[in-house]
């Protein structure tokens, strides 16, 4: 009965080294690439664009944009009105110049940027904010930074620590170069604040230019006002901010 049985055990033997030979022969081989999660898409608003990045996690991306609505925070999903990027973005970072869109639209925007992904899947930022002026007909400034009610606030974790924000203006129809001030309140040191550049030439106020504003974050509770004067400017509105800075922690 042993002698009967020997050719088999043989041959299942002989099987079994044969499916692990196999076995070891397809893990040599290149395996296919999965998705390992959904895409990420991050974004963030410079004046005068909007910057996207895309992380595909090894999915195919078939359209990349953003969508934004008008003076409502409801920009959720695949509401309001869309912008495609230029090409499509699997891995990396488009830009759409909002200002040269929506320019001589002015108001509140909330937009929300996306990657679409498989048949019809998409993935999203968070909803992010700009702000675009316009007065009399004429563009004003695009804010790099949200403000409320013509404020912007600087607020640094630790005293001493230097913090910055930009500022995208572009005034049509200037008749003169413009100056730029920062007047301290009562209580707050003169360079506190301060802008760079002082002096714009009218060509660049037409063509469009970035101011940078600086807190210094060395006074707890610090005041100033900043103020674009020039001819034709006068009765123009949001030429005139209340900057308030503070720091956090320090002595």
């Amino acid at each position: 009965m042993k002698l009967h049985a020997l050719p088999s055990m043989i041959l299942a033997g002989f099987l079994l080294l044969s499916v692990n030979s196999w076995a070891d022969e397809r893990l040599d081989e290149p395996q296919p690439e999965f998705a390992t999660g959904t895409p990420v898409v991050t974004a963030y608003y410079q004046a005068p664009n909007v910057y996207v990045t895309v992380v595909s996690n090894g999915n195919t991306i078939n359209e990349t944009g953003i969508y934004y609505r008008k003076n409502s925070s409801a920009a959720s999903d695949l509401s309001g009105t869309r912008f495609t990027s230029e090409s499509i973005v699997s891995d990396g970072t488009f830009t759409i110049d909002m200002f040269s869109k929506l320019g001589d639209k002015p108001g509140t925007y909330f937009f929300r940027a996306y990657a679409k992904y498989g048949v019809a899947t998409h993935a999203f930022s968070d909803i992010m904010t700009f702000t675009i002026y316009n007065d009399n007909g004429k563009k004003v400034a695009l804010f790099g930074q949200p403000i409320n009610k013509d404020e912007i606030e600087f607020v640094a974790p630790v005293k001493g620590t230097v913090i910055t924000k930009s500022l995208f203006l572009q005034i049509d129809n200037i008749t003169s170069d413009a100056t730029l001030t920062i007047t301290p309140k009562s209580g707050t040191s003169a360079g506190t604040f301060t802008v760079t550049p002082t002096t714009i030439s009218k060509a660049d106020l037409a063509s469009g230019i970035t101011i940078t504003l600086t807190y210094s974050g060395n006074v707890k509770t610090a005041g100033a006002t900043f103020t674009l004067a020039g001819t034709a400017l006068d009765g123009l509105g949001h030429t005139t901010l209340n900057l308030k800075g503070s720091y956090v922690a320090g002595e």
